[in-house]
C-alpha cells in the first residue's frame, strides 16, 4: 500500500501556503504524513514546492501540471504505483483527520476488491480521503483526457463503497476563518 498526500494547491483563499500552517506543533503536511506512517512503508507527497517539503523517507513528486487540481496531481503519483497496489489518497488540509478513519478505510479496502473505499459525511463523498485500487489510473487518465479536472467526476465513473464518518473530521481549511475555527473549535 502506498499513501499519496496531495500538497500542491495555490492556497489563494488562505493567503499563504496552508500546508505549512501549524497544527499540534507541526505543519498540516507533517501531521498528515505522521498519521499515515504507521500504515505504510511508502508515502508520496505531490507538491508544486518541493523545496518547502523535505522529509526523510518520503518521496516527493512535482506536480507536472501545477494548479490543475487534485485529479491531475493524483495522476502524477499513480504513474509510479503498480496497478495491483492499493493507494491511500489524502489531502493534507484536514487538521482533524484521525488514525481510526485511516484504519477504517484500509480495513474496508481489503474486502472491497477493485472498488474504491471513500469516506462519506453528511455533505457527501470525500474523494481526497479514500483508498483506490492502483488500476484507477486508467479512469483518472480518461477523465483528464476528456478535459475533466474534478475528483467527483472520477467518483462518478468508478465503483465505490463508503466509510461513513464525522463531518468535522473531514473539514478542510481553505481560509483563515476555516483554520481559526478548526484549530480553536469555535
Amino acid at each position: 500500500m502506498t499513501a499519496v498526500v496531495l500538497a500542491g494547491g495555490r492556497s489563494s483563499r488562505m493567503g499563504k501556503d496552508k500546508t505549512l500552517l501549524p497544527v499540534e506543533g507541526v505543519s498540516l503536511l507533517e501531521r498528515t504524513i505522521s498519521l499515515v506512517k504507521p500504515f505504510t512503508q511508502d508515502t508520496v507527497v505531490v507538491t508544486n514546492t518541493p523545496q518547502a517539503h523535505v522529509f526523510p523517507g518520503i518521496r516527493l513528486m512535482v506536480d507536472e501540471q501545477p494548479f490543475e487540481g487534485p485529479l491531475a496531481a493524483f495522476a502524477v503519483a499513480l504513474h509510479t504505483i503498480a496497478p495491483s497496489e492499493t493507494v491511500l489518497l489524502l489531502a493534507c488540509d484536514m487538521p482533524n483527520l484521525s488514525s481510526p478513519l485511516i484504519r477504517a478505510l484500509l480495513e474496508k479496502s481489503v474486502t472491497a476488491g477493485e472498488k474504491a473505499v471513500v469516506a462519506k459525511t453528511s455533505r457527501g463523498w470525500e474523494p481526497l480521503c479514500a483508498c483506490y485500487p492502483g488500476m484507477v489510473r486508467i479512469q483518472v487518465e480518461r477523465v483528464l483526457a476528456e478535459g475533466g479536472r474534478s475528483m467527483q467526476e472520477l467518483l462518478n465513473r468508478i465503483e465505490k463503497v463508503e466509510v461513513v464518518w464525522k463531518d468535522e473530521e473531514l473539514e478542510s481549511v481553505n481560509t483563515p476563518e476555516d483554520y481559526g475555527r478548526q484549530i480553536t473549535g469555535v
